[in-house]
């Protein structure tokens, strides 16, 4: 969480996705951070979209509040 690129882990399962010819865009969330977009064979990859309407850290914390409106 809170990263702002996307993981190996993140990008592997997305080209896997749209390498099974199954999908036409591929849409990834939680990552509480906005991450890039991604064409990807001519197919889109959205990997983070932010915090639109909530957070997950304590009150206290300092946490990135950044969000994409799709």
């Amino acid at each position: 969480e809170y990263w702002s690129q996307p993981t190996p882990g993140q990008m592997e399962l997305a080209h896997q996705l749209h390498d099974s010819g199954l999908f036409d865009f591929v849409y990834q969330h939680h990552a509480h951070a906005v991450q890039p977009l991604e064409n990807y064979g001519g197919k889109w990859i959205l990997y983070g979209t932010g915090n639109a309407i909530s957070e997950s850290a304590a009150p206290a914390q300092q946490v990135n509040n950044e969000f994409l409106m799709t």
